[in-house]
């Protein structure tokens, strides 16, 4: 070939589609006529058709101005399947060996993450509020924290591993230093089932303790008289999807004790329950006092 095609059948070599140096090596691997991206990954299928449109180029030994088009399939995760076809115009339709494709497996996920949480309600399951987001637990004077029997489970339409990350913040804040005492711990634990491989305790206090009076070294809510702790879970899959989601734990001051609990320590009526969830939503969960990153399989 003299670099000018004069006559179609004279051009023995096909063209060849690749990526466009910007592109790093690291991101990709060829198998076959695959070509297998790794980074970066999309939540649509029209992102990778975009994405390929602009990284990747055709060339040919003889022939120049090449067409470029992409078809996409069905959406499928981590083998979505993008095919890139190159032609001559000029002789395409005579030449065959002018006309090629490249399939690019891509990893496409278009939906969030489905965050469940929630706490153990075999335990004191009077406790909830009726939609069994709301636990509440009776202040303590004692220094021991409160087991909430915290549990979440992660699902997702794509099998991968995500990005999770667990916050525990309250509307309350206590700062002075107790011996390296914190307001809520997130505890790792092994050998256990995934939904409850991260436990969550709490101090059963408040700033609050008697009306008018406040701990020391405490910061207050104006808006409430009651703490509470906001356990939030956050799920960050490959295609760039958040879901979240969260439960609260209030803390009932022990002059409540009996209206909410009731003299027998149970039974509490619907009513009681909602009291102090109306009671906490004009407050704000402001202050982290714990957070727990990690990562999440989702077979």
């Amino acid at each position: 070939c003299d670099g000018v095609v004069d006559d179609c059948m004279e051009d023995r070599i096909s063209p060849l589609i690749l990526f466009k140096d910007s592109i790093p090596p690291s991101t990709y691997s060829y198998d076959g006529n695959l070509t297998f991206l790794e980074s970066p990954s999309f939540n649509s299928i029209q992102k990778g058709v975009e994405f390929l449109l602009k990284a990747t180029k055709a060339e040919d030994d003889c022939a120049k101005g090449l067409d470029i088009s992409i078809s996409a399939n069905e959406l499928l995760c981590s083998s979505t399947r993008v095919t890139v076809t190159a032609s001559d115009p000029r002789c395409s339709e005579s030449n065959p060996m002018q006309l090629v494709s490249r399939d690019f497996v891509l990893r496409v996920d278009n939906t969030a993450p489905i965050i469940d949480l929630g706490f153990n309600h075999d335990i004191d399951p009077d406790f909830f509020d009726p939609s069994g987001k709301v636990l509440h637990i009776r202040e303590s004077k004692k220094s021991d924290y409160d087991n909430i029997q915290f549990w979440y489970n992660i699902t997702d339409d794509c099998p991968q591993s995500v990005h999770v990350e667990i916050v525990v913040s309250s509307n309350e804040f206590q700062y002075t230093v107790r011996n390296g005492v914190e307001m809520a711990l997130i505890q790792t634990r092994k050998g256990m089932d995934r939904s409850r491989q991260h436990n969550v305790l709490v101090e059963p206090k408040m700033c609050n303790q008697i009306l008018g009076q406040t701990v020391k070294g405490c910061e207050t809510d104006p808006n409430s008289l009651v703490r509470y702790y906001e356990i939030s879970v956050r799920a960050t899959d490959y295609g760039g999807n958040v879901g979240e989601s969260d439960v609260k734990v209030i803390v009932i001051p022990r002059q409540y004790e009996r209206m909410f609990f009731g003299s027998s320590g149970g039974n509490v009526a619907d009513a009681h329950s909602m009291f102090f969830v109306d009671l906490i939503s004009r407050s704000t969960s402001s202050n982290v006092i714990a957070t727990k990153e990690f990562k999440y399989e989702i077979p």
